[in-house]
């Protein structure tokens, strides 16, 4: 008979206690507890350019343009995340890009979490540190982008370390470590440039309260980012009258359809006043998932912000305000704000980083009334409040990304589009009736697609035929044997195109150079889509 094996447990007990009991085992229980959280809602809304995003990622590292891959908005997001799902890739995983995109997205918002955490952590109880940092985590906006295939939470944890590091000063065997928010600041402004306001707030951060030495360091900061800031100003050619001139269509919007004729300042809306109401509100949206609008929501939301703010800075029971530890998060959060009051301050996507900086203002303005331990009838209301909180922006907005219900008829769609034609064919569509289709299409069908609505306007005003160079294209590929595919939309969309000059009979002459054959495809959901097979009108 064997000798019986006796387990001691109590050293791994032991570990355990000393763990729980250490300072690392809230951080590690937060991270975790919002990695599952995420992990469980990560959304199915798939959203146009969030697949713009995914497509990308998926692509080669260095397959296509340089400048699809620095991106001038984005412009280390693409590069890092290529790289680490490549790695993946190498190793022997083939993870979805989307959804790669998501879990990344999902540890970084783990990690904003534990940030959180321990920066109010230093300076009020921790209990309200971390009753801070959940509700921050389940607030409307970044339980949306920490579930989400976009790129913009990454750059608020980039942006709140740098506020850490000149706000706390740690140091390292001596060594100052406050110069490290200079390159944190820059890389935030490198995975979203919105963030670029954030670079001169570094600098100006270091100096309240310090006399000569915080200026000192200021310069610091300032010189450090300005050094890093350099391959994107040299990528773009930024110090060229021509090429500051070409970033600025992007950089301001006029891509999008503002010309500079009508308006010079494209997506900008410099009424920084007329713009507080809106600007307040949709900062109030970012915390709670409500759908309801008008001027009495717009005007109690800022005066609420308003009123938040003034209390903090007017409060005479407080100590003398401490300039050291609340002004540099409010700094932050002014110059983030501020510029989001003018770029789209109607539009809630970009309005994390302003959420996150207003939990973070708020905790440090308080932190005198928040040194103490909170009374025992909060100690129930703080859990009931923040279930209810979760609750609240669970039901508005993380559910209905989960479900996906906007899109799912088109993404099973696509996919019938993939399984009814072979590898390596090619698919037009009219671009128009549906616009999800030009990224559903290579991303769910994996196909190659023409939109004819973006042909046309690629080509126009060039002096070219667009509807010429599709044939030629579409020519060469049936040349080389490849299969050549065309939705009915096209078809149902013929009069789409007189704005720019093609009308019904130029497209009737264009098509009129194919066979159609109709392909099986039963269509999903309520929209049933015909597809065809182009066929060179006589046999090559």
């Amino acid at each position: 008979m064997p000798p019986r094996i006796v387990y001691n447990w109590v050293p791994m007990t032991e570990k355990i206690k000393t763990f729980m009991r250490s300072g690392a085992a809230v951080p590690a229980g937060l991270f975790l507890g919002f990695l599952l959280l995420y992990g469980l809602t990560l959304d199915k809304a798939y959203v146009f350019d969030s697949l713009l995003y995914a497509l990308s990622i998926r692509q080669p590292l260095f397959d296509g343009p340089v400048t699809s891959l620095l991106s001038w908005n984005h412009f280390l997001w693409f590069p890092a995340l290529r790289s680490v799902y490549a790695g993946l890739e190498a190793l022997g995983f083939s993870p979805d890009a989307y959804r790669f995109i998501q879990w990344w997205n999902a540890v970084v918002g783990a990690a904003l979490a534990v940030l959180l955490f321990r920066f109010l952590a230093r300076y009020i109880h921790a209990r309200l540190a971390l009753t801070l940092a959940c509700l921050a985590g389940v607030s409307h906006l970044v339980w949306l982008r920490a579930t989400s295939g976009d790129p913009y939470l990454t750059g608020t944890l980039l942006s709140v370390a740098a506020c850490y590091f000149v706000t706390v000063r740690p140091s390292w065997r001596g060594l100052p470590l406050f110069w490290l928010a200079a390159p944190l600041a820059v890389l935030a402004a490198y995975f979203h440039f919105g963030n670029i306001i954030l670079v001169p707030a570094a600098a100006l951060a270091a100096v309240p309260g310090r006399g000569p030495e915080g200026r000192r360091e200021g310069a610091v900061i300032l010189a450090l980012s300005a050094f890093l800031l350099l391959p994107y100003v040299l990528f773009y050619e930024l110090w060229t009258p021509a090429g500051f001139r070409e970033w600025l269509v992007w950089g301001s919007g006029q891509v999008n359809g503002f010309l500079p004729g009508l308006s010079a300042s494209g997506q900008f809306d410099l009424r920084f006043l007329a713009n507080l109401p809106t600007g307040f509100a949709t900062l109030a949206r970012s915390a709670v998932a409500f759908q309801a609008g008008g001027p009495l929501v717009t005007g109690l939301a800022a005066l609420a912000a308003v009123s938040l703010l003034g209390w903090a800075v007017f409060d005479r029971s407080r100590a003398a305000f401490d300039r050291e530890a609340a002004a540099p998060a409010l700094i932050f959060f002014m110059a983030i704000t501020g510029f989001f009051f003018v770029w789209i301050p109607g539009n809630i996507f970009y309005w994390a980083s302003p959420l996150v900086f207003l939990v973070l203002s708020a905790g440090l303005l308080f932190k005198d009334r928040l040194r103490s331990p909170p009374p025992p009838r909060a100690r129930i209301f703080i859990p009931v409040f923040g279930a209810v909180f979760a609750l609240v922006n669970f039901r508005g907005a993380i559910l209905p990304a989960l479900r996906g219900l906007e899109h799912k008829a088109a993404v099973e769609f696509c996919r019938d589009l993939g399984r009814a034609t072979p590898a390596g064919s090619v698919i037009l569509i009219s671009g128009v009736s549906d616009g999800f289709l030009k990224v559903g299409i290579p991303y769910f069908a994996r196909r190659r697609m023409f939109p004819l609505d973006l042909v046309i306007v690629q080509f126009h005003g060039t002096g070219q035929d667009p509807l010429a160079a599709l044939k030629f294209r579409l020519d060469g590929y049936l040349d080389r044997g490849v299969p050549v595919y065309m939705l009915d939309d096209v078809l149902r969309n013929k009069d789409a195109y007189e704005g720019w000059g093609v009308v019904r009979e130029r497209l009737d002459a264009f098509l009129g150079g194919y066979r159609l054959e109709a392909a099986a495809l039963a269509g999903a959901g309520e929209n049933p889509a015909a597809l065809y097979r182009l066929l060179p009108a006589r046999p090559h």
